[in-house]
């Protein structure tokens, strides 16, 4: 397929250039979109997962001192 691409001239590589462009710019919206969608509670099991840990033990309750240390 690579070889008949490049061999179809420029107008065809540039063609096949956009397109495949096109569904990459799609595919990584497609991503984002799923994982926000996933995080919210979207998923199979409803459970929200990007909010489960931030109540209990906390958003930094074990790395607070470590991140102290690094800036000292």
């Amino acid at each position: 397929m690579i070889t008949l691409i490049n061999l179809s001239g420029v107008r065809g590589y540039g063609e096949c250039e956009m397109v495949f462009a096109i569904l990459k710019i799609s595919a990584v919206v497609v991503f984002v979109i799923t994982g926000i969608i996933i995080d919210c509670g979207g998923g199979p099991n409803g459970q929200v997962l990007g909010f489960k840990y931030w109540k209990d033990p906390g958003t930094l309750p074990a790395a607070a001192h470590l991140m102290w240390r690094f800036f000292q």
